[in-house]
């Protein structure tokens, strides 16, 4: 099946399989493709909260990537073309994210640090933590976030410069997520045909004579 634009796909009864759906990008938009009429199913590496509020909402989710997931499945594009382009965009989203700090930095009235110091802090924190098999990355990303910020902030400021900067990167986030995800679920619902119910037969009035 080709399909030449993803609107086109993206209607009731189809089916699509989420590769990572238990993502920070992936859940909302399996619910979103979920509550559009679509067959949703997905596969992840390990068990979730995102997981299991999905498999709540009647979607399928297996453990592990198997060939076997996604059998059944329409929509497993593979287009080489797409490679560089998502590249660039996860650059630029990663990029924006990690100039929280410098931004945070600047509004403090600090200087003396440049960006790609800031930035590069930043990137390499993330990924140290990223790469750990820890049971709560979070905790190890912020300890690890506070150590190496104090060189840029001071001890005195470290503590603010942190609350300032998750405060702006996950509520932003959050904010524009919701957004996308309610102009989505509009555009879907107004697509959708109204379904007109069949004309039930008039009954006859008056005496029936046996």
């Amino acid at each position: 099946m080709t399909v030449n634009n993803i609107r086109d796909y993206m209607q009731p009864g189809r089916r699509a399989h989420l590769v990572g759906i238990g993502g920070v990008s992936m859940a909302p938009l399996a619910e979103v493709l979920h509550g559009a009429g679509m067959v949703i199913t997905g596969s992840d590496r390990q068990e979730s909260a995102a997981v299991t509020h999905l498999r709540s909402l009647g979607i399928q989710v297996t453990i592990g990537h198997l060939p076997e997931s996604v059998r059944g499945a329409d929509c497993v594009r593979r287009n080489p073309a797409l490679v560089p382009a998502l590249l660039g965009l996860t650059f630029c989203q990663l990029t924006a994210l990690f100039s929280v700090p410098l931004v945070v930095y600047h509004a403090f009235g600090l200087t003396g640090s440049g960006a790609l110091d800031i930035i590069g802090t930043q990137a390499l924190v993330t990924l140290a933590v990223a790469s750990l098999p820890l049971p709560g990355a979070v905790g190890a990303s912020e300890g690890g976030f506070v150590a190496a910020m104090k060189l840029f902030f001071g001890a005195g400021l470290v503590t603010p410069a942190v609350l300032v900067s998750r405060g702006i990167s996950f509520y932003s986030f959050l904010l524009l997520s919701g957004c996308v995800t309610l102009l989505v679920h509009l555009r879907t619902r107004n697509r959708q045909p109204v379904a007109v119910s069949p004309r039930l037969p008039k009954t006859a009035r008056g005496t029936v004579v046996t």
